[in-house]
């Protein structure tokens, strides 16, 4: 970590985005012209920041991955960390949810291919993400090339098998997680099943409006394929997620083992088309264009015990679809 002024190094621009704790501007390296972003974190202001910002410092310097935001360079100045960042345009994964209500099966797919590529390089590192959700993955969408995806959020990450760690979304924890707080690689891949779920539909598997109900399902890995949602999915999608949502860990799918699977293995990436034609022979009443987001609003609206940690990641999906947000960059 460099104690040199940043600004002889780079030539800070505008705003490009902001965080609760943080703030990230666009930059120009002053030698070689490239666009970066800085990300700046006031450790004065957050002295309860200073473990976690170092944690995602250390462990991100030890990963470079083409599905990974890459970190350059750091610098401390006055109890400011300053994180030099890969530039990458476009939203987190949250947001496109929001903005399309769900995803085809085939960009799901493309889209799992990349973050299981990723999480198997993390993982081959003796690293697990911890809080891995639609929110850690940024998305960039090319009308000739699909989707590119990279993860972002290292803040949680552990670096040994079990990490006791206690500020994970519930909506995406796994089992052992809520159960006795231990964090390991397959906890990513449960993650990975519910974020699965939610592009393919557009609502989670596992979502209650009491806090101790969704932990209990969760635990015990209670959810439904639900009518008329999943009508037209196919039943190779569903068997991933099935492997993934599996409460047994030993029994989870490891992400070198999802990638082999059928859904996901590029020699099968053309979904079946029996199986997305089904759609077509469903009675019009059977078939269901309302988003998550519908429900959503009407359960926000109940006078109902609503624990504002199941809310706050999906709360961007009803602002969204209320007021379409622009295309940012995001780091």
């Amino acid at each position: 970590m460099k104690t040199l002024s940043i600004g002889d190094f780079y030539d800070i621009r505008e705003i490009i985005g902001k965080g609760l704790f943080s703030e990230v501007r666009r930059a120009v390296c002053r030698q070689t012209r490239q666009n970066v972003a800085i990300k700046s974190v006031n450790l004065n202001e957050y002295p309860q920041l200073r473990a976690s910002v170092y944690n995602s410092i250390s462990v991100r310097s030890n990963l470079q991955h083409p599905g990974i935001i890459e970190l350059f360079d750091v610098f401390e100045q006055e109890g400011v960390v300053y994180m030099v960042l890969e530039l990458f345009s476009g939203k987190d994964l949250m947001e496109t949810i929001a903005e399309r209500g769900k995803l085809s099966e085939k960009e799901t797919s493309n889209i799992l291919c990349q973050i299981l590529l990723a999480l198997k390089y993390v993982h081959s590192k003796g690293i697990t993400v911890c809080n891995l959700s639609p929110e850690t993955v940024l998305v960039s969408e090319n009308p000739d090339s699909g989707f590119t995806i990279k993860l972002n959020d290292f803040k949680s990450a552990a670096k040994r098998r079990d990490m006791i760690f206690e500020e994970i979304s519930p909506v995406f924890a796994a089992p052992e997680i809520l159960i006795d707080g231990h964090c390991q690689p397959k906890s990513d891949m449960w993650a990975v099943g519910v974020i699965a779920y939610l592009m393919i539909c557009g609502y989670p598997p596992f979502f209650r409006t009491k806090l101790k109900c969704l932990e209990k399902d969760i635990i015990a890995g209670k959810y439904e394929f639900n009518k008329p949602w999943w009508n037209c999915i196919s039943d190779c999608s569903k068997n991933l997620i099935r492997n993934l949502l599996l409460v047994d860990v030993d029994e989870r799918l490891s992400a070198s083992e999802a990638l082999d699977h059928q859904f996901i293995n590029p020699r099968q990436s053309e979904i079946d088309l029996h199986e997305e034609l089904r759609c077509l022979d469903q009675p019009e009443s059977e078939r269901s264009s309302r988003s998550f987001t519908d429900t959503l609003v009407s359960v926000a609206s109940a006078s109902v015990d609503v624990k504002p940690k199941i809310f706050r990641i999906f709360s961007k999906i009803k602002q969204a679809f209320i007021k379409p947000k622009a295309k940012n960059n995001k780091v």
